[in-house]
């Protein structure tokens, strides 16, 4: 089946829904290659084991937010580098975001979180598969805050809920995200993304190696590698959890 009242022609198209499940990324990674299709989407009323980057968890009350996983074929996309992939998803959402929330502050944290007022308001964790050198599909799994109201102190989180009131469709959401990350291009995305991301040449206070040290985000680099200038002038590339920023 498909998601309904959704006008794509690929992402969506073919959907499935579970109420319970141990992780959307887990059910299409274990699936039967014949069984797949560009553009399936699996979405979770609750998930008991999310994930986010780097095996970190992913935490959502049930039936309040989404969680969904996207099984893409990055050549029918004419994507070339699995940051090309990131940079269109943060990019698609982001703005979809922006357009439910118009007077909101809406910004990418490197690598892939979205923000709301410098609030955590989604996370997207991309998984890769290659034979070879070969990049072969990827799967995409998004956890986006829509109804959630409380949250653990010791995370700065919100939900579409909280930063405006009138936003209760989590269904609704969805579609309006399919929607436009269809309609973004994926080619020449660097502008946006940095347009875009959270604390760009702004100086802040960064742990690196159980050091706090002040730099500033000055780039993203081809590989999706951050480039960040330090008080003494140097500029240096990091990798994902290198960097742990304090603001």
């Amino acid at each position: 089946m498909s998601l309904p009242n959704c006008n794509t022609k690929v992402l969506g198209q073919v959907y499935q829904y579970f109420e319970e499940i141990d992780s959307t990324q887990s059910i299409l990674k274990n699936l039967p290659s014949e069984k797949l299709a560009d553009g399936m989407l699996v979405r979770a009323g609750f998930q008991s084991q999310g994930r986010g980057q780097m095996g970190s968890s992913w935490e959502a009350k049930a039936n309040e937010n989404l969680t969904f996983s996207v099984y893409l074929e990055p050549n029918r996309w004419n994507l070339t580098s699995p940051w090309q992939l990131s940079m269109w998803v943060a990019v698609a959402l982001c703005q979809t975001i922006q357009k439910l929330l118009p007077e909101a502050e809406v910004r990418i944290k490197w690598p892939n979180d979205i923000l709301v007022h410098h609030e955590k308001i989604a996370g997207i964790l991309v998984e890769n598969s290659f034979r070879g050198e070969h990049w072969q599909n990827s799967i995409i799994g998004i956890g986006w805050n829509i109804l959630q109201q409380n949250f653990d102190p010791q995370f700065s989180a919100t939900s579409m809920f909280l930063a405006h009131s009138t936003v209760t469709d989590p269904s609704a959401c969805l579609v309006s995200f399919l929607e436009e990350w269809e309609k973004v291009p994926s080619a020449h995305l660097q502008h946006q993304y940095l347009d875009l991301l959270w604390m760009k040449d702004q100086w802040q206070s960064i742990r690196i190696e159980q050091e706090e040290r002040m730099g500033c985000i000055r780039n993203v680099d081809e590989n999706g590698r951050l480039l960040v200038e330090w008080e003494d002038g140097r500029l240096e590339s990091y990798g994902l959890k290198e960097l742990q920023f304090l603001r």
